[in-house]
């Protein structure tokens, strides 16, 4: 009888190119070798994971792994390669990219020592990790110099941290600490996920709180949330990918890619859409004016619907930052018409599938089934809770569904640099410039800032009772994530505190000084409310209609208060702040600004101030 693990080598009938041979095993029929040099890609899979195979001139080779077994080697270039088998119970496989200066060898720590001896292309970088199925281990070589190298029996010389496979490198102190973060999410709550990445290794990993309240379903790493505007990075790498390979033109006018943009007679590039610096209206406020409200369906094509109505900008753009959800959905349009893909075909096969990212996608259908999904819930005055719908497809600026699992092969790659390469990295890391020749600290989906002495790239999300952030901090390459399933639930907090209990040593201390100055920053004093007659508030009243917008709201008087009444928003309270300014008791309607012309006589209402400014009404004749 056949000992379990003996692996036997057979060739085809009908040899792949490259001399390529299918491997199987004798009690798992799942092992393929497949050469498409159509396409530039060769797989190799084998569900047993019990062989050791050695890949060598193959240069820009990747390795992807399902539950920590290696299941795919993926070649992305057309060059030769060769596989060998040795009779070792493991699998080995590397990656050498030498235009990215970096090389990888992944093996079982089981492994025999002939699966450690591997021919190394020239490179400069060598990042050498052990893997196993019991435990992790990383074993990281820097500044591996000279035309060839050969690793044969270093484990001796190098440090080794032996990672538990469930959870990291954590001490009990540890997560007890961490766990002490979420300690008011519970079975009767919606919760959180968190993962903490160490230089480069996951060491924190967990779920808290329920996935969904109707069916008891907890929340656990692979739980999927809807990360809201985390998913800004993605389309800004997207457009840096694009940049670099020359499809996207950042100086290019907007309506060179997007005719149907109305011509704002000003320059408004690609430029000020990663930026944050076009001017363009962000759709949130802009639709709730219009009558929209955030539990509808909101599609990506009524986001650019909208966008192509838009009769001025917010200013001139590149004179200031102004966060713009819009401005992200246009550059996922430019992507799709310059790739000739959806913008969710194009992530899957550049981003996704070579990250092994299995549970993300880019929602372009909100009635699509999502497996493992998190809902949304907000709470009640009363204190239960309620789901939040989550109609929205606003592809780029929102709208990626992903687990903290795959956000941390995210996140490791922001330093490894497999996907994309260190340009598309770099280029996203590099702020902009506002006419002015202040910085521009927000690039392509990434917020810089300094905190702890560390250089942190950062965002946050929320949208339907998902909130989200994530933290990566470059020069330690570690970050933390922290996906949320409750409207009312702030992910930066226990964000930050992760990061101080796995991160403290390479992180530089806290400013407290700092912090409190910024804590006792105050805004001065309102100006006295003017006072208003039930006769003066009349000369406000009437139909005032946003052609723009395609709606209007009727404004009267009701017991000496001025009201704007919606068919949709129903009756809104406004109260005077100052002469011909008031403010709505809804959040998006406000400021309320009246003009009058030379006589004193009213002229038009303005609505909305900050990310949508002046949306022009005009009163009907009466």
């Amino acid at each position: 009888m056949r000992p379990p693990h003996q692996v036997t080598r057979t060739r085809t009938d009908a040899a792949p190119a490259d001399g390529a041979s299918l491997y199987r095993h004798p009690d798992s029929p799942a092992v393929t070798w497949e050469n498409c040099t159509e396409t530039s890609k060769t797989k190799f899979l084998d569900a047993s994971a019990d062989r050791c195979v050695q890949v060598d001139r193959a240069l820009f080779y990747r390795g992807l792994t399902t539950g920590g077994a290696l299941t795919r080697i993926e070649r992305i270039t057309d060059r030769t390669a060769r596989l060998q088998s040795f009779p070792t119970r493991c699998w080995a496989w590397w990656t050498d990219q030498t235009r990215l200066g970096r090389t990888s060898v992944v093996v079982p720590a089981r492994c025999g020592l002939g699966c450690h001896v591997i021919p190394i292309q020239p490179v400069t970088v060598l990042h050498f990790f052990i893997s196993q199925r019991e435990t992790r281990e990383s074993v990281r070589l820097h500044r591996l110099d000279g035309r060839l190298g050969c690793l044969v029996g270093l484990l001796v010389a190098i440090t080794t941290i032996s990672l538990p496979a469930a959870s990291g490198a954590q001490t009990p102190a540890q997560t007890a600490r961490a766990d002490s973060l979420f300690s008011e999410l519970t079975e009767s709550t919606p919760g959180a996920a968190a993962v903490v990445v160490r230089e480069g290794v996951v060491v924190f990993r967990a779920g808290y709180g329920m996935a969904n309240l109707d069916h008891g379903i907890r929340i656990t790493p692979q739980t999927v949330f809807d990360v809201a505007s985390v998913s800004k990075q993605f389309d800004g790498f997207a457009v840096a990918s694009l940049v670099e390979s020359g499809a996207i033109d950042l100086d290019a006018q907007v309506r060179d890619y997007l005719p149907e943009l109305p011509d704002f007679g000003l320059s408004l590039t690609v430029r000020h859409l990663v930026h944050h610096a076009s001017g363009i209206r962000d759709w949130p406020i802009t639709l709730a004016v219009a009558g929209w409200r955030f539990d509808d369906v909101i599609s990506f094509d009524q986001i650019l619907r909208m966008t192509w109505s838009q009769r001025e900008l917010n200013f001139e753009p590149g004179s200031e930052y102004s966060y713009s959800n819009t401005g992200y959905n246009l550059l996922a349009e430019i992507v799709q018409r310059v790739t000739g893909q959806t913008f969710r075909a194009w992530t899957d096969e550049n981003i996704f599938e070579p990250l092994a990212m299995s549970s993300s996608h880019f929602q372009d259908n909100h009635l699509e089934v999502v497996p493992g999904r998190a809902y949304g819930y907000n709470p009640t005055p009363a204190g239960e809770w309620t789901v939040s719908p989550n109609g929205l497809t606003a592809l780029g600026s929102s709208s990626l569904h992903s687990s903290v699992d795959d956000m941390a092969r995210w996140l490791i790659n922001y330093d490894t640099h497999v996907v994309g390469g260190s340009a598309v990295i770099e280029r996203m890391q590099t702020p902009g410039v506002l006419t002015s020749g202040d910085t521009n600290v927000y690039a392509y989906g990434l917020n810089g800032m300094e905190w702890h002495g560390a250089r942190t790239y950062t965002h946050t999300g929320s949208w339907a009772g998902n909130r989200t952030v994530i933290m990566h901090f470059p020069d330690i390459q570690s970050g933390v994530i922290v996906l949320a399933n409750s409207g009312a639930y702030n992910p930066t907090p226990p964000g930050r505190g992760l990061a101080e209990i796995f991160l403290d040593d390479l992180l530089g201390p806290s400013d407290p000084e700092k912090s409190r100055a910024q804590g006792q920053s105050a805004e001065p004093p309102p100006s006295p409310a003017p006072e208003l007659s039930s006769d003066e508030l009349e000369e406000y009243a009437g139909d005032w209609v946003s052609e723009e917008l395609d709606t209007h709201y009727v404004l009267s008087v009701v017991d000496g208060t001025l009201v704007a009444q919606h068919y949709r928003h129903g009756t809104i309270r406004l109260t005077a702040q100052k002469p011909d300014i008031f403010v709505g008791n809804l959040f998006f309607f406000r400021p309320v600004r009246f003009e009058r012309d030379i006589s004193g006589a009213l002229g038009d209402m303005f609505v909305g101030e900050g990310r949508a400014r002046n949306l022009r009404f005009v009163r009907a004749a009466r």
